[in-house]
Formats: structure tokens, C-alpha cells, sequence
């Protein structure tokens, strides 16, 4: 029987191709519904100045984390822990290869950062065809 990881790591793969296939990489964030700075993050994001840079950029796949204990073994592949804060996030390349990501809390007081401070954040994880590089 398909597990939620199993359910999460489709989504991600399918996120994957879909950017591999835009000249974009895949942008999963691991966050929560309980979560305050996850629905900053999510606010910034419906901001025009960082929904312009994620339009551009990312094939986002959001990851609800539950309590902390969901998904984990995803986020520790890629060198996240929970502890460190949420959200969090990984870029993927094309190919599903780990571009860089969110390893020191940089997110965890999403709400306490400007929009401006967020699309500083996200734009190395950008493509560098996308970053101007």
C-alpha cells in the first residue's frame, strides 16, 4: 500500500519533469498548516515581486510536514532537519539533483521577512539562465 512519502516523492517527481521540461527547477517546500511562518512564505509568495521570480523559475511542490514527523526522510536526504525551523525548501534540477537548500532555518521567521528578503533568498536556487548567470 502507497505510503504518504511514496504519495510526496510523486508529487516531487512529477514537479521535476514538469521543470526539467520549462528550462525551471523544482521548488519543495516542507511546511505546515499550523505553521505561521509557512503561511508567510505563502503570502510572500502570492506577492508580485517573489510570484514573479517563482513563476520564472520554479515548479513549487508544497509538502505539509504534519507535527514535524512527516515527510522526514525526504527532508533529511537533502540535508534538512525540522529542528533547524520551518519552512524549508530544496531546489531540484532538471534531473532531480539537489541544487541547494534551506538547511539553517533561513525561513524559520519567514514573517518577520520582507518579500524583498525572501526573493533574495529563493534567487540563487533560481536556474542561472533565470538568475543571469
Amino acid at each position: 500500500m502507497p505510503t504518504a512519502d511514496d504519495a510526496a516523492r510523486a508529487a516531487v517527481s512529477a514537479a521535476v519533469a514538469r521543470a526539467a521540461a520549462e528550462g525551471k527547477h523544482a521548488l519543495v517546500v516542507f511546511g505546515a498548516d499550523w505553521c505561521g511562518d509557512t503561511a508567510a512564505l505563502e503570502r510572500a509568495f502570492a506577492n508580485p515581486l517573489v510570484s514573479a521570480l517563482a513563476d520564472a523559475g520554479f515548479e513549487v511542490v508544497r509538502l505539509d510536514v504534519g507535527a514535524r514527523d512527516r515527510h522526514t526522510a525526504i527532508a533529511a536526504g537533502w540535508g534538512i532537519d525540522y529542528a533547524a525551523g520551518i519552512p524549508a525548501v530544496a531546489a531540484l534540477d532538471g534531473d532531480g539533483e539537489l541544487v541547494a537548500a534551506t538547511r539553517d532555518g533561513e525561513l524559520r521567521h519567514a514573517r518577520a521577512l520582507s518579500p524583498i528578503e525572501i526573493a533574495q533568498l529563493l534567487h540563487p536556487l533560481l536556474p542561472a539562465a533565470v538568475r543571469g548567470g
